[in-house]
């Protein structure tokens, strides 16, 4: 990982990007974003133009992602692990990505989320001492490898 650009930490349940739904006004067709994934894009924008004073990035970046979630009653037995652990359940990683990078375009971090040359999104429990969050890093990208063993 390059340097970190912008380290944000926006409080609250994660969530995915909503799937949007085709709507009519008059002669045209658009399409509608949920209320709950307007709610949350509106509070992350908020959060990322106080962090971000700069102009929007209009090169290459990567993006990690961690998408912690509140803890389920069902891993608080003692014999659980304090630790943060995997999540395999909704929010889908691909959907967490969709917001956060959008969030990061509106926000004006990033002229546009094609710019975002390497994404990172870990999906996890909260530990025991620790809420819900989404963490967001943006970081310049590090030149790429030209070693004979790495695919292309």
């Amino acid at each position: 990982m390059g340097e970190v650009l912008l380290d944000v930490r926006l409080p609250g349940e994660p969530r995915g990007k909503g799937a949007g739904r085709a709507v009519r006004r008059g002669a045209h067709m658009g399409i509608a974003t949920d209320a709950k994934t307007r709610q949350w894009m509106s509070e992350a924008v908020d959060r990322l133009e106080e962090a971000w004073s700069y102009g929007p990035l209009d090169r290459g970046v990567g993006v990690h992602i961690d998408c912690i979630k509140a803890r389920p009653k069902r891993l608080l037995r003692k014999k659980d692990p304090d630790e943060r652990m995997w999540c395999d359940g909704k929010p889908d990683a691909d959907n967490v990505s969709k917001i956060v990078c959008d969030s990061l375009t509106d926000a004006g971090v990033l002229r546009d989320d094609a710019k975002v040359a390497l994404l990172v999104v870990r999906t996890l429990y909260a530990a025991r001492d620790e809420g819900p969050c989404t963490q967001i890093r943006v970081f310049d990208v590090p030149p790429f490898p030209t070693s004979q063993g790495d695919a292309h």
